[in-house]
């Protein structure tokens, strides 16, 4: 494993353990109320400190679901390395 995934993994697990020990009870339905929140807040003020607290949330929320998130977001580039993209009439980005 790479320096830099190494790194990534320590802060993956990091923020999953803080997750555990401070939203006790929480559950994937209050990881999407927080994302929604955390969402609203990088849209009125687009930072890279409300972009992470996004991350941390989606991280945490990985915690309740299957499979290793590593894993599948590497896949998921290869996928999307692989596809064709045209730019959308709002601006955005899809694969053809």
């Amino acid at each position: 494993m790479a320096e830099g995934e190494q790194d990534f993994e320590a802060l993956f697990e990091r923020f999953r353990d803080f997750s555990r020990r401070t939203y006790h009870g929480a559950g994937p339905a209050d990881y999407l109320v927080k994302l929604r929140e955390e969402v609203g807040e990088l849209e009125r003020h687009t930072c890279l400190e409300e972009l992470a607290d996004c991350m941390l949330v989606l991280v945490g929320l990985s915690r309740f679901l299957e499979g290793d998130l590593k894993a599948v977001l590497r896949g998921k580039i290869a996928l999307n390395e692989s596809r064709r993209w045209e730019r959308q009439p709002d601006g955005s980005y899809h694969h053809v």
